[in-house]
């Protein structure tokens, strides 16, 4: 009984770092082309899981759902394309997938505080 326990939990374990793997792998792809229309069902379907299945490991790995993880990889995207490059603000709007610049800047003020604008500054 012992051994069979060992074995589950091992196993257990091993499912578990394949799935953190699978997740982080689906996030980089995510990361490399934040200018697509991404959303939560086309993420789970990159990582082949279901949306349930994929907000519980979200929430496990990284402590918010999948979207808010999207959110948050375009907010720091953002802030680096804004402090990297002069870049006007509708070229950083549209290299992370937003239909205009006033839809980035609400987007942006909303989570960091200030404009794209006045971050730069």
């Amino acid at each position: 009984m012992g051994q069979l326990l060992r074995y589950l939990k091992l196993n257990f374990a091993q499912e578990q770092q394949v799935a953190e793997t699978r997740l982080d792998h689906a996030f980089t792809k995510v990361e490399q082309a934040l200018h697509q229309p991404w959303t939560v069902a086309s993420i789970a379907e990159l990582c082949h899981y279901s949306e349930p299945h994929l907000f519980r490991l979200c929430n496990k790995q990284y402590g918010v759902g999948p979207k808010q993880k999207l959110q948050q990889m375009r907010i720091e995207k953002a802030k680096q394309l804004l402090l990297d490059t002069q870049w006007p603000v509708n070229e950083v709007a549209q290299r992370l997938g937003f239909s205009d610049a006033h839809n980035f800047s609400n987007f942006f003020k909303k989570f960091v505080g200030v404009s794209p604008k006045g971050y730069r500054k």
